[in-house]
């Protein structure tokens, strides 16, 4: 009786699990291939003012880093197209590349919460903490809707269904 009722083979024969790009993985599709590069693109869009300051102060270390993190954002964003596509029309390592698509999200985004932490320390010593407080809940936001989703393509039974052991 090692086994739950719902995975007994009688049951697995009446409800086999599903297969296909449907529910919460064409969801993820969709999220990935047109959410994430929208949200980027538009956020980058209403950052306009604040690159063309950071531009004049470009020897800074701060809009180094600013520019960098601007960069990645834009080359993450093409790269969660490529996994949404993929995803979508069944390629080979599709979520092996979602995969390092969320692990290296998750880098960015805690790269980019330290330096947030320390410029505005060092910058403004604290005295923004409104802004600072944003700043960090939707880092913290993000986080936690890559972790959300590293973990459904680790446990979900239409991810493995659809594309094997990935």
């Amino acid at each position: 009786m090692d086994q739950l009722p719902s995975e007994s083979p009688i049951n697995r024969a009446k409800h086999p699990p599903k297969s296909g790009v449907g529910g919460w993985l064409w969801v993820l599709c969709v999220y990935l291939a047109i959410i994430v590069p929208l949200y980027n693109v538009l956020g980058l869009l209403a950052s306009i003012e604040l690159l063309t300051n950071l531009w004049q102060l470009l020897p800074n270390p701060g809009a180094v880093i600013a520019y960098a993190y601007l960069v990645s954002a834009l080359v993450l964003a093409g790269f969660s197209v490529v996994c949404g596509v993929a995803l979508k029309n069944l390629r080979p390592m599709a979520v092996r590349y979602t995969k390092i698509l969320v692990l290296a999200q998750l880098g960015v985004t805690a790269l980019f919460s330290v330096f947030v932490v320390l410029y505005f320390r060092s910058a403004f010593g604290f005295s923004h903490s409104a802004a600072l407080k944003e700043s960090l809940v939707t880092a913290f936001v993000w986080t936690a809707i890559w972790i959300a989703i590293y973990g459904y393509l680790l446990v979900s039974e239409r991810v493995r269904a659809t594309y094997g052991d990935a």
